[in-house]
């Protein structure tokens, strides 16, 4: 599980290791530092609609926990996600998501917080030095609308060379 220790704000982006045009739902970029990486989040105003996209540098999460598969590193953020939400379930797809010129494996869920049902995607994997774990949520009537933008986007990301 990551421990964010601050928050920044897009102007202090500016390290961003990749490129990535957000849909246009969401408004500016939220950055946090945690203990084994750093998350850009996503967030859309009055809408419960959220992407995050955590980096975490291969070279540390070797050293701290050894080589992660796709589902290790996955679970990273599962426990995370069902603490956070009543009624939770999760399934593996069998279809990849892909980002930048990867694919991971990626894993359907849904739960419910704040009165709300909720469902979103979660993969993980390595993209040159670092994993990268994506999750985007929305409300579960919401969700056949944005996560095709968010999906198109996530296939455009370029992640910055020598990151």
């Amino acid at each position: 599980m990551l421990i964010m220790l601050s928050g920044a704000s897009a102007a202090q982006a500016n390290d961003m290791p990749f490129v990535f045009d957000a849909p246009e739902a969401f408004g500016a970029t939220q950055v946090s530092r945690a203990l084994m990486g750093t998350t850009f989040a996503y967030l859309a105003p009055g809408s419960p609609l959220r992407l995050t996209i955590t980096v975490m540098p291969a070279a540390e999460i070797h050293a701290r926990v050894g080589r992660l598969s796709a589902v290790q590193c996955i679970n990273l953020f599962l426990e995370q996600l069902q603490q956070a939400h009543a009624q939770f379930f999760v399934a593996a797809q069998t279809r990849p998501l892909a980002v930048d010129r990867s694919e991971f494996p990626q894993f359907r869920w849904s739960g419910k917080r704040d009165g709300r049902m909720l469902t979103g995607v979660l993969a993980c994997g390595q993209i040159d030095n670092a994993y990268y774990a994506v999750d985007f949520v929305d409300a579960l009537d919401s969700a056949t609308d944005s996560f095709p933008d968010i999906r198109a986007a996530l296939r455009r990301l370029a992640v910055s060379e020598g990151r």
